[in-house]
């Protein structure tokens, strides 16, 4: 019972960071756009899957398909 409820707050707690990354800051986050939902090849993807994001400065993201078609 101990072990369940050990694995519950864990995979909380674990949620909960994630979470806290996409937070808007003063600073660019890659985390912030990197699941959001693009049309591509006829079916939705997260956007991590079809470019890299990095940060170029403190407010500003940048993203470079791997496809330059998209």
């Amino acid at each position: 019972m101990y072990t369940q409820f050990e694995e519950k707050t864990k995979n909380s707690e674990t949620h909960f960071k994630e979470e806290l990354n996409t937070l808007r800051t003063g600073r660019a986050n890659p985390a912030i756009v990197s699941d959001m939902q693009v049309e591509a090849y006829g079916a939705s993807q997260p956007l991590s899957q079809l470019a890299n994001i990095s940060v170029a400065g403190p407010r500003m993201l940048v993203i470079e398909p791997w496809d330059k078609s998209l």
